[in-house]
């Protein structure tokens, strides 16, 4: 498959879009476990592209209520990938269809079941969890472990994806291209929501730590201190993460060895399934260890932006590097 350069991204449990065409499914390399082929429909994609806007909609009706009203606000050419699960897509195509003022923006549909269908094993560990966690939908268990394990590879065509919720709001133009953008700051892993939230993570910093003591010898890691307070001392993480209700990463950073090793580790210790690790917490620690340009407290201000208690306004849209 070419790779292609902007895609928008949505996680939906009920799937769809506009102007699609049946699409060849595309191979993707998951780990361990799930060795299925995402499939699906897609809209000509205008030019070739570089990066992608991640956006997980859980229901067509909350996609409806508040993202798609602000959606106009992307101004810049670019792919839309919905991902969808167990439904047909045509629910959202007949939402988009008719939506002149989105024809900038080139869907793409594409049926990830599979990965939202825990396994035996997976269903067993999440049965048996006793932790503050364990009232997390497996569901909810399945799309952590999809954005670690698989969308690098499920979105094996681009670099970049943005990501958002269905419960995003958009409240300024975005003229410019984001993944261009992006690749000029010089940055790999953008977000704008910065917190400290420990909650659900039992038992990550020590699997973590064990893994660290396999790793070669003359490996070296960034310690970054907006991540842990001590150099050295895994232990030492802050407990801040950045959510990824808005995320914008370049997915090289996810197709390395350390990268692999590190989601192999995850996967094998069922930590997802056993205490509900999230996938923002999993990404945000490897971050610290691994990618020392990423500035985390740093906001990606490339429009201003709300999500549930969350929100900015900019005024400044790409015309400065992104600052805390």
């Amino acid at each position: 498959m070419r790779r292609t350069t902007g895609l928008l991204l949505f996680i939906l449990g009920l799937g769809v879009g506009v102007a699609l065409t049946a699409i060849t499914p595309s191979s993707v390399q998951p780990i361990e476990t799930k060795l299925e082929t995402a499939s699906g429909r897609s809209g000509p994609s205008r030019l070739q592209r570089t990066g992608t806007i991640v956006i997980s909609v859980e229901s067509e009706d909350e996609f409806s209520r508040i993202l798609l009203p602000t959606l106009h606000n992307i101004k810049f050419e670019t792919d839309v990938t919905l991902l969808y699960d167990h439904r047909s897509p045509d629910g959202l195509e007949a939402i988009l269809e008719n939506r002149t003022d989105l024809s900038n923006l080139s869907f793409r549909f594409l049926d990830v079941t599979a990965y939202w269908s825990p396994t035996e094993r997976e269903l067993e560990l999440s049965a048996n969890s006793e932790t503050e966690c364990a009232g997390f939908s497996n569901s909810y268990r399945s799309m952590c472990a999809f954005w670690i394990l698989h969308v690098h590879d499920v979105l094996s065509a681009y670099r970049w994806y943005w990501r958002l919720d269905t419960d995003s709001r958009l409240l300024a133009p975005v003229t410019s291209d984001v993944f261009q953008w992006a690749e000029a700051t010089g940055q790999q892993f953008f977000g704008v929501d910065y917190r400290r939230s420990p909650t659900c993570s039992d038992g990550l910093v020590d699997a973590i730590g064990s893994w660290l003591l396999e790793r070669p010898k003359y490996e070296t890691y960034a310690w970054l201190p907006s991540v842990f307070n001590t150099v050295g001392d895994i232990s030492s993480w802050t407990g801040h993460l950045v959510s990824t209700h808005f995320e914008l990463i370049d997915m090289d950073l996810m197709r390395t060895e350390a990268w692999h090793s590190y989601a192999s580790m995850i996967n094998a210790s069922g930590g997802i399934w056993t205490a509900r690790w999230g996938d923002h917490q999993i990404k945000t620690l490897f971050a610290g260890l691994f990618w020392p340009s990423m500035r985390p407290q740093d906001r990606c201000l490339i429009t201003s932006y709300s999500h549930q208690d969350f929100g900015y306004d900019s005024s400044a849209l790409y015309d400065q590097e992104p600052t805390g």
